[in-house]
């Protein structure tokens, strides 16, 4: 992992969880040897179905936070991933959704975490609603009706950008109203974008999914001319992408406010407005544990994500002569090349 993402690291595993989750339900902290509801879960099997590769940044930090609280519960912990950066087309992911099923045929999971968009439409929806097996979606953006949830054994917290107030912030920066967009390649970026337009009504004057970094390069500096504000919103599914060029790149080409949603994001951005992956992470452990514990999964209602945290590139900003509002500054993170020492240390294996 680059050494760029430290700063972002090193917040994310200082940051714990309070109040109560998005069930209603307080947060279950301690440790299964002082958690009488414990005792008859020990060895009750759990299979945590992940869309992408087990080193990409955002779904880690969502399993691993579930795998934490799993494992101290004396539950049986196993992953298995679809990986749809990598596979494109509806055929590669139908096969790789195949694999899984066969692990959950053969292992006979007591329940699944099914973690984003592909997971939950490759195999969890075709294969596994309204069955005995019972089903915790997260990750799933925005709507989760094209999947037919929730249902009599799945329920699960959906995964809601906060791209309205980006824009907003972003517009204080700006000289025009036109807004660009550019992204990997991806089923999710693709859905994503598609609900911006139809479901929020956002208007962009420009989009481009990329599949490549070079011509990601030549289509982001293109687009400092035709747009006022530019949304970076992922490198997922880039092929060649390096960090340290594409930080050396932004730094040299950008002209216009930029922004973007996805945590590691951040040192490629402006201003990154993150949801909280470790919170879909631990609604996953404590809903499946309740789920387990006797609970139905038509009685839990969907929820969504609802924490924020904001990060501004102010070395980026004193390239665009940007200077942030004091409620911003006081309410931000900061990404600062002080923090970039200690990125793999910071994140478990």
């Amino acid at each position: 992992m680059s050494k760029h993402l430290a700063v972002l690291l090193s917040l994310i595993v200082a940051f714990v969880c309070a109040g109560c989750d998005n069930s209603g339900q307080p947060p279950d902290t301690g440790t299964c040897t002082h958690n009488p509801a414990c005792k008859h879960l020990t060895g009750k099997k759990i299979l945590y179905v992940d869309s992408y590769d087990p080193d990409y940044l955002h779904s880690k930090i969502i399993r691993l936070s579930a795998k934490s609280i799993l494992e101290d519960r004396e539950l049986t912990y196993k992953a298995v991933f679809l990986d749809e950066k990598h596979l494109k087309g509806d055929e590669a992911l139908t096969q790789s959704a195949l694999a899984a099923k066969q692990v959950i045929d053969e292992w006979k999971p007591d329940i699944i975490i099914a973690a984003d968009d592909p997971a939950n439409k490759y195999l969890i929806a075709p294969y596994y609603r309204n069955t005995e097996l019972p089903v915790v979606f997260v990750g799933v953006n925005w709507s989760a009706d094209e999947y037919g949830y929730p249902c009599s054994n799945i329920t699960g917290q959906l995964q809601v950008e906060f791209i309205e107030g980006l824009i907003a912030e972003l517009f204080k920066y700006a000289s025009g109203r036109r807004i660009g967009i550019i992204t990997g390649d991806s089923l999710t970026q693709h859905k994503l974008i598609h609900f911006y337009e139809n479901n929020m009504d956002i208007l962009f004057t420009e989009k481009y999914f990329a599949s490549s970094f070079e011509e990601w390069k030549q289509r982001y500096t293109r687009m400092q001319s035709n747009v006022d504000i530019l949304i970076v919103w992922n490198y997922d599914a880039i092929s060649g992408w390096n960090d340290e060029e594409a930080i050396a790149f932004i730094m040299e080409n950008t002209t216009v406010p930029t922004g973007s949603i996805p945590l590691h994001m951040a040192p490629f951005v402006l201003i990154n407005y993150s949801n909280v992956p470790m919170e879909l992470g631990e609604y996953a452990a404590r809903t499946a544990i309740r789920i387990l514990n006797g609970t139905k999964p038509a009685d839990i209602p969907v929820t969504r994500n609802n924490q924020l945290k904001v990060y501004l590139n102010m070395k980026l900003a004193k390239r665009l002569n940007i200077k942030f509002s004091m409620d911003l500054i006081k309410r931000a993170n900061f990404v600062s090349e002080n923090h970039l020492n200690s990125a793999k240390k910071n994140v478990s294996k």
